[in-house]
Formats: structure tokens, C-alpha cells, sequence
């Protein structure tokens, strides 16, 4: 197994570098006029870093295009336009063997761990099958290897190894799914709502897992979620997407406590207040729904459902503007909805703002 790893770098560049990517595809709807055909934006001019050992959080919406950006990243299907960059390597103009080594790199935890395992398969095979693919190790060496990750995950190769999928719980299988991610060393490991589809009290369980394995293994995530509580738990870095492009990235902490862009303080006014906890954050309401990626706003995508939107916002798209160390947002008014929220809260009290 020594060519394990040969394409991780050690100068202190970033794991993965995305850079002005943009996606679409082409759909048909069916009209009173017949079968219409249109493009989907699902990215627009995209663009982030994760450093090596940090997760890095995308959060939004249904439809923000997380997942297209994932696939984008794992090159199924490779973006239209714009470079990503693991570890240096531009995947795009790597071929044949090349690109095979390359996407062993990036490995997948998916949300539903039950379809994501092969039900015919016993769980050693599972988990060994990415180095059999690759050539990587002979019989006994994989079952050493498969051993040595079941146990990193809290499981046992005696007595998990030869049960099937179904044999397991819904958190044993996503920690088989994780194992199963591991067993090639990645660079990077994309986890892509990872606790969604498990019982709240095995969340927790995977979520405590998932750190730890970061912290001992020096491992990169991209976390896709819709839960932001557990963007919280997990991340340094968040990253908001809204229609395809990212509004505000930056550190978890700055982005909770002091949001800049209105979609992401609309995002945090909708977690539930803890128990015990008073808040006087008003909560930030969307105007309408999200408009269809067919035909997306023209300046600002959000500006349609933006309480602070005027008229520069549907002729001018915002140009990022850096609000605080490593903190980013593309808006014309950044931190603006602070002061709306302010005034919206005295006037419902009846106290002077």
C-alpha cells in the first residue's frame, strides 16, 4: 500500500480550490404549448478554499445547488466552466490513469447510509471493495486494514465484518459508510448531510465521531447540511449558497454571532431557541418563494426576497467585499440587516429605536 497518499502536498496549500465554477444543465417541462426546453443555472461563478484539516460548511436552502457543487468537486459531471484544484492538481487535465489516482482522493459520506451500502454485500466487502478497485493491498492486508477502520469507528471486524447492511443499525451503517470513506486515506472527505436520515439520538453519536476522527486523522470535510446546529458543532468555515452562488463565507464563530449577508441572518433567525435561552432576535422572514433557476434575478439573485433590496441591487451584481478577517459577502449592504432588525424589534415593543 505504499502509494497510498502519493498525491497529498505538505507546502500549506489548500486541500481543495474552487475557482469562478459555474454549472447548468439543459431541461425539458411540459406546457400547454408542448415540451419547453430551458437551461438551469445551478452555479454561478463559485468560488471558496478548505485548508487542510478544517471543515468547511456549505449551507442553503433546497435547491441552492450544494450537492451539484459536491458532484462538481468529485467531477460527476465536471463543471462547464471554471478550475478546481485538489491538493494543486488541476482535475480537469489529469487523464486516464492520472485522473484515476486522483479521485481516489475525495471520498463521499452520504445521507442515507441503508442506500448507500450495497445490501448484498457483507460489511468487510464494503469497506474493502475502494482497494480492491484500486489495486491497493493483497487479501490479507485489506482484512488488516478493514480491522483497523472498524475500529476507528466503534465497530469490530469479528463481529460487524461478516453481517449485511441490514443486519445493522441505521448509525452502525453510517459508520461502516465512513470507514468505507477512510479505508483510501483521502484528502478530502465530502459529507454530504450526514446525520439527516439517523435517529436524533444517534446524531449526536456520529456528529462526536466525525470530530474526532478529524482531530485524529487530520482529516479535511466539506460538510453539506441543512441543519446549521450541527454546521455549528462541526465547522470552522461556513459558506452560504443561494440559487447557485455563494453569498458570505467565513469563520463559523463570526458568521453565527454577526451575520453580513440578509440571507444568512434570515437562515440563523429560523434555528429554535434552546431551552431556558431568551432571545430578542426578531425572526427574518423570506419574501416569497425561491424563483426558478431557470430564469434567475437579474443583479442580486436574492434580491427578490430580500427586505433591503433597492434598485442598484437588479441592476448590479454586489461584488465581494471583505467585512472582517477571512469573513466575505457579496452584498450592497452588508451588516445593514442588523439595523432593520433593530428597528423592526422597537417597533413591535413600542420603544423608541
Amino acid at each position: 500500500m505504499s502509494d497510498r497518499g502519493a498525491l497529498l502536498r505538505s507546502d500549506g496549500a489548500p486541500v481543495l480550490e474552487v475557482r469562478h465554477v459555474s454549472h447548468g444543465f439543459s431541461v425539458q417541462r411540459a406546457s400547454g404549448k408542448g415540451i419547453r426546453r430551458g437551461f438551469v443555472s445551478a452555479l454561478a461563478d463559485v468560488s471558496f478554499s478548505i485548508e487542510r484539516g478544517e471543515t468547511f460548511a456549505l449551507v442553503g436552502e433546497t435547491g441552492s445547488g450544494k450537492s451539484t457543487l459536491a458532484r462538481a468537486v468529485l467531477h460527476e459531471p465536471a463543471p462547464a466552466e471554471g478550475t478546481i484544484l485538489l491538493n494543486g492538481l488541476d482535475m480537469s487535465r489529469l487523464k486516464g490513469k492520472e485522473a484515476f489516482a486522483a479521485r481516489k482522493q475525495v471520498q463521499m459520506v452520504f445521507q442515507d447510509p441503508f442506500a448507500a451500502l450495497n445490501p448484498r454485500w457483507r460489511v468487510e466487502k464494503i469497506v474493502t471493495e475502494p482497494l480492491r478497485v484500486h489495486g491497493i493491498g493483497n487479501r490479507q492486508s485489506r482484512h488488516e486494514e478493514a480491522a483497523r477502520l472498524l475500529d476507528l469507528v466503534g465497530l469490530d471486524i469479528d463481529r460487524h465484518g461478516p453481517r449485511f447492511p441490514r443486519e445493522l443499525s441505521g448509525g452502525q451503517c453510517q459508520r461502516v459508510a465512513i470507514a468505507r470513506a477512510l479505508i483510501l486515506s483521502p484528502a478530502l472527505v465530502i459529507c454530504d448531510e450526514p446525520v439527516t436520515a439517523l435517529d436524533v439520538s444517534i446524531q449526536a453519536q456520529i456528529l462526536n465521531l466525525l470530530a474526532e476522527l478529524r482531530e485524529r486523522l487530520h482529516l479535511t470535510y466539506l460538510l453539506i447540511a441543512h441543519d446549521l446546529m450541527v454546521v455549528q458543532t462541526l465547522s470552522q468555515r461556513v459558506g452560504t449558497m443561494y440559487l447557485g452562488k455563494i453569498c458570505e463565507v467565513g469563520p463559523t464563530r463570526a458568521m453565527f454571532d454577526r451575520p453580513a449577508h440578509p440571507y444568512t441572518a434570515a437562515l440563523l433567525s429560523a434555528i429554535p431557541p434552546r431551552p431556558g435561552i431568551v432571545t430578542s432576535t426578531k425572526r427574518l422572514r423570506l419574501r416569497g418563494d425561491p424563483p426558478s433557476p431557470l430564469d434567475p434575478p437579474s443583479g442580486c439573485r436574492f434580491r427578490t426576497r430580500c427586505v433591503l433590496a433597492q434598485e442598484v441591487c437588479a441592476e448590479v451584481v454586489p461584488e465581494q467585499q471583505e467585512v472582517g478577517p477571512g469573513h466575505f459577502v457579496q452584498c450592497h449592504f452588508p451588516y445593514k440587516i442588523h439595523d432593520y432588525l433593530a428597528e423592526a424589534a422597537s417597533a413591535s415593543s413600542g420603544t423608541p429605536s
